[in-house]
């Protein structure tokens, strides 16, 4: 049983492989932005959202495969994921159906997705699942780099800096293999702030150091410049003041951090650094402007610290001491509470890595008792089968039936409708005689008359019988289905002409394709035209119109228009109030003209 549902994935893998769609092509295009470089990941994102109106058309693999682009495509862009729901989904699905590169990528990325949800012990369960990957290409090594990277991160989240550094070596391993010296030395370079981590400063140094020269070497001018900004301070109480000023200058200048001389957001503690320096050369005032900038940003605890240590430094350096006791005591203060906040966290991060621990207990007892269990679920699977055919076979006994039915039924519709004609026929040459008749004699005319008012009388009762019965069948039949009909305007090929434009919005529909539109509409839906054309529309309302009778979105029917969003809505909110009256929102007026033929 295993081996014929293997064959039949593999039969109908290979033969949806076989047809390389438009939707494929642009989700090729995506791919390649993203991969060839990081940067560009919010290109592939919106490449990608042009083909979100086009979804629920896609095969379930171009749809999972659809979703693993958008969030690789998130995390590369620095996009913070919300929920767990699709990905989810796609994890499932690639477990079932994908390779070993689409199973590591997939669960890597839920991975990514709990760390931003703030799941640590999950983020891990899935980041571990994935590198159990036993490939052996440059794109598996460098996702494996990024895997162990994730790892080193949310181990140095928990201070767990001796498991960080070891995660963080594989991850640089990693990266040699797949021939990414970049990416290598960026992971290299992550280990100093973890030796800081556990107070190892000279070996955060020689990394720094190692790293700024290599990158240096390489023409990696920027990257070199970001490192600078490092162990500032632990420079200047080595006594290294000159060394220190040259990798600030450098930093102020080529890092690209530096806009209008201010440094970007989340990068202010560089000014407590620089104000270290200042006052290590005795530049007080300098230091004290440096200090100040930094209670700007108060409302960050460890930069609060950072402000009123620094103060208290300058005021013991110049007086009085009554500031220098001021300061010394904020910072102790504003340090305590950034201290119960680490702690804090830290404990609700090591209760999380318990109950993780837990769980994964509870998982293996769980899956031994299930081991038991297994010929039960073979059993079980067998007995489905089983029923499943019974069931397969008596739908198949009845549909069977029910086709006989229906052709039974479609001759006598056919021999009463003959019949009808027949009647209808002989009852006009019928009037026709009795028309003669009236030319003729006053006499005769009386005694005929009277002979052929009975006679279509009953001609006319035959005539009613008939047509209730054809009537019958035509509504057991469904002849001609509003369902039907409306599918049939749905998949009109007017309304690809008008999607095309969607999907190229530097071209505008041209006026022989409005002027389709307007015949289509005359056509299929001609109440509606001639209601519109009675209540003396213009040009852009009748369009604006027949374009949501054709169900298009309003925000597509913006541009195909070549107008605002909002004047669509507007348009048919004030066109309720014309035609029929009454105040409401525009989605009110689609309802009323939606099912108009």
């Amino acid at each position: 049983m295993k081996k014929v549902f293997l064959y039949l994935t593999v039969l109908l893998t290979v033969i949806g492989c076989s047809q390389t769609t438009e939707i494929d092509i642009v989700m090729n295009q995506a791919e390649k932005i993203m991969e060839t470089r990081q940067d560009d990941a919010n290109k592939s994102l919106i490449v990608l959202d042009s083909l979100k109106a086009r979804i629920n058309g896609m095969t379930e693999a171009q749809r999972m495969r659809y979703h693993l682009l958008q969030a690789k495509a998130m995390n590369k862009a620095y996009v913070d994921f919300t929920s767990d729901s699709i990905m989810l989904k796609v994890v499932d699905y690639y477990e079932r159906y994908g390779s070993g590169y689409e199973k590591m990528t997939a669960n890597y990325l839920l991975g990514c997705v709990y760390r931003d949800l703030g799941d640590a012990p999950t983020a891990m369960k899935y980041l571990e699942r994935a590198t159990k990957s036993d490939g052996k290409d440059i794109p598996t090594y460098k996702t494996l780099a990024h895997i162990h990277g994730q790892m080193a991160y949310l181990l140095e989240e928990q201070s767990l800096a001796e498991n960080a550094l070891r995660e963080l070596d594989v991850a640089y391993k990693y990266s040699i293999l797949a021939g990414d010296t970049i990416d290598a030395l960026t992971i290299l370079s992550v280990k100093a702030p973890v030796y800081s981590l556990v107070n190892k400063m000279d070996s955060s140094e020689i990394v720094i150091d190692s790293c700024i020269n290599m990158f240096k070497r390489m023409g990696c001018q920027q990257y070199a410049a970001q490192m600078c900004a490092y162990n500032i301070r632990y420079l200047l109480q080595k006594g290294e003041i000159g060394k220190a000023h040259e990798r600030m200058k450098i930093y102020e200048t080529e890092s690209g951090y530096f806009h209008n001389g201010e440094i970007e957001s989340g990068k202010e503690v560089y000014y407590y650094y620089k104000g270290l320096y200042y006052l290590s050369v005795n530049h007080t005032d300098s230091a004290r402007t440096m200090f100040q900038k930094c209670l700007n940003y108060i409302a960050d605890p460890n930069i609060k610290v950072s402000a009123y240590h620094g103060l208290s430094l300058l005021y013991d350096k110049i007086g009085p001491a009554d500031s220098t006791a001021k300061y010394a005591l904020l910072a102790y203060n504003a340090n305590d509470s950034a201290y119960d906040k680490r702690v804090s966290e830290t404990l609700i991060r090591q209760q999380a890595l318990y109950n993780y621990s837990k769980h994964q207990e509870t998982a293996l007892r769980s899956a031994e008792r299930a081991a038991t269990l297994g010929w039960w679920l073979f059993a079980s699977l067998a007995v489905l089968v089983a029923v499943v055919c019974s069931t397969s076979f008596i739908y198949k006994k009845k549909k069977r039936a029910a086709g006989r039915r229906i052709a039974m039924m479609q001759e006598r519709y056919e021999t009463e409708k003959t019949l009808l004609q027949r009647e209808m026929e002989e009852m006009n040459a019928l009037l026709e005689k009795r028309q003669s008749l009236l030319e003729t004699k006053e006499d005769l005319l009386e005694r005929r008359e009277a002979e052929l008012n009975i006679e279509i009388g009953k001609r006319e009762q035959s005539i009613v019988e008939l047509q209730e019965r054809v009537a019958g069948y035509e509504r057991e039949m469904h002849i001609k289905d509003i369902a039907v009909l409306e599918d049939e305007i749905q998949k009109a090929p007017l309304k690809d002409d008008f999607s095309y434009y969607l999907k190229n919005v530097m071209e505008q529909p041209s006026s022989k394709d409005w002027d389709k539109l307007i015949r289509f509409a005359k056509s299929n839906f001609p109440k509606l035209y001639v209601m519109l054309r009675n209540y003396n529309v213009s040009e852009r309302e009748l369009r604006i119109c027949l374009l949501t009778r054709l169900m298009f979105k309003p925000k597509d029917i913006a541009v195909l228009v070549g107008c605002r969003f909002p004047e669509v809505s507007l348009t048919r909110s004030r066109l309720l109030k014309k035609i029929y009256g009454i105040d409401g929102k525009a989605s009110d007026f689609d309802k009323r003209i939606i099912l108009m033929y």
